[in-house]
């Protein structure tokens, strides 16, 4: 367990879909939430709200494979396949219809599986450093409930490519030529 702030984290792994994966979960409650690391940092980024956030939800916070602790498996790190991977991850912690919180790395991701199965997220939360705004978002994405109120959202630009074949444009490219 790590304390720090008067907060604390009880790591523990999890082996899901064959991998060694790493996670912290608080107590049950009727609300839940699936938090993906920021990358270079891990779960315990979120050590500082933790405490505050469970007082509320019940949180599982999760390194993806390949970050944090989390066993790597290379045909996971593509955000499609890893969309897909956190599907699973929500399956395995029983989690029908979860807050879905995908700070940079976990971005692309939590956008292509709520574009995939927007029935599987109560909301998505995404963001990064790097971001354009307003959001222009296409059909898919628009039309999708969980993601209805991120129309002035975060566009992270690294993510770039993905959000132009999620939204089926190419208004993107005029401010990120280099993607």
């Amino acid at each position: 367990m790590y304390t720090w702030l008067d907060e604390s984290i009880e790591v523990q792994f999890r082996t899901i879909d064959g991998l060694s994966v790493r996670f912290a979960e608080s107590e049950d409650r009727s609300d839940h939430a699936l938090l993906l690391n920021p990358w270079p940092e891990s779960l315990l980024a979120f050590q500082q709200m933790w405490g505050r956030l469970a007082e509320h939800t019940h949180l599982i916070a999760i390194d993806l494979p390949g970050f944090g602790h989390s066993q790597q498996r290379d045909t996971l790190l593509s955000p499609r396949t890893m969309s897909e991977f956190i599907v699973r991850l929500a399956d395995a912690f029983g989690l029908e219809n979860p807050h879905a919180v995908g700070p940079d790395i976990g971005t692309a991701a939590f956008l292509f599986a709520a574009a995939f199965q927007p029935e599987r997220f109560r909301s998505v939360v995404v963001g990064s450093g790097g971001a354009a705004v307003p959001l222009d978002l296409g059909s898919r994405l628009k039309d999708s409930s969980c993601l209805g109120a991120i129309a002035a959202g975060f566009v992270p630009a690294n993510y770039a490519a993905t959000l132009r074949w999620l939204t089926g444009t190419n208004h993107l490219q005029q401010r990120f030529p280099d993607e």
